[in-house]
Formats: C-alpha cells, structure tokens, sequence
C-alpha cells in the first residue's frame, strides 16, 4: 500500500493524516506542544517542538497503520499564515516565532497606517493589523536589533517543518502575501514594502 501524508501545524498541537490510495485513512495522530506568553500580549512557539511533535505524531501512525515511511509518496503541509521562522546563516533558528495571536507590534502598526496606508492597501489589499507579519518585523528591528541582525533565511511555520524534512527552503503566495511584504498584484515580493523593515526582497 502506497499513502499521502498530511501535517497541520496547529495552534497548540501537530495533527497527522495518513491516507491510502485507496482514499481510506489508514491513520490519524497528534501531539501538542507549548506556547509561551514572555509578557502580557505576547505569544511566541518554539519551531524546534513542531518538529519534535512531528516526530512523535509520524511515529505513532507509521505504527497505528503499520506502514513504513518509504511507503509515503506524498506530503502536503499546512499552518497558521505567515508565522515567521527567523534562521542565521547556518539554517539555524534565531529565536521563537511570534504568532498572529501576538499584540506586541501596536505601534508599528499605527506608524505604517499613518505612512504607508495607500501602499499597503494598493500592494496587498489589507490593511495593517498586529496579525501581519511586516509589523512584528518592524518590532523586532526595533526592539531586538542583535537577532534580527543574523537572520539570514526567513520561512513561514510550514515552510519550516518541510525544510526540515525535505532540505528544500521555498513558500507559497499565500504565506508570502500574509507577511504583507508580498505585491499581490503583481505576484512578487514587494521593494517598498520590504524596505520598511530593511528586508533585500531579491
């Protein structure tokens, strides 16, 4: 039996589907990890424990169905949009994440609508809320210059897990435009918009 395999990277836990080609699900699992609250608003997750949480979810289905991991064609992975993975240059992770749930970023988001409303609007058809990417971006420019002065990669939570498994660094549109550095119009990255934050969008 060959199977396709599903990865939900979820808010407070990893959540498995192995499914046959038959279209039966052969098994399901799961295994929670932590989330942390440095401060009052703030809520960040270690990349590290998704990774370890997979491990032990892959695990127990490969022995729940029976299957050995060469039976796997396919993998397909999902995520809360555009949680940042910050690496260094050794493909390392810098710091926690910092979820769409965090409120830390509040003043970076008053500035880019009092400056750049009609850019961001015009770019990525949202306006500016601490949910988005580039204001925690901003925040961490600000605020933690010595971590944000390694970062030499930047992956979204999925993105991350696959990475791991796989060694390929790559994302989607629709990662790309929630970290609000993405021209949805014209379907790249955005020079204006990744400049705000000192980001070399190439």
């Amino acid at each position: 039996m060959q199977y396709v395999l599903g990865v939900d990277i979820g808010s407070g836990s990893v959540k498995l589907t192995l499914l046959g080609r038959d279209g039966i699900i052969a098994a399901t699992g799961g295994c929670e990890y932590p989330t942390h609250y440095p401060q009052v608003g703030w809520c960040e997750q270690n990349p590290e424990d998704w990774c370890s949480a997979f491990k032990s979810a892959f695990a127990d289905i490969l022995k729940a169905a029976q299957a050995k991991p060469e039976q796997i064609e396919a993998l397909s992975f999902d995520a809360a949009t555009h949680t940042a993975v910050l690496l260094d240059e050794n493909k390392q992770v810098i710091r926690p994440a910092i979820l769409w749930t965090d409120q830390r970023s509040k003043a970076e988001v008053q500035e880019l609508k009092e400056t750049c409303l009609d850019t961001i609007m015009a770019q990525v058809r949202n306006a500016p809320t601490t949910v988005w990417t580039l204001p925690q971006f901003m925040w961490l420019k600000k605020h933690e210059p010595e971590a944000w002065g390694k970062i030499r990669h930047i992956l979204f939570a999925k993105d991350y897990l696959r990475y791991r498994m796989t060694g390929t660094m790559e994302t989607d549109t629709i990662d790309a435009a929630g970290s609000m550095c993405y021209n949805v119009e014209k379907e790249c990255w955005s020079k204006e918009l990744c400049g705000l934050c000192g980001i070399d969008e190439s």
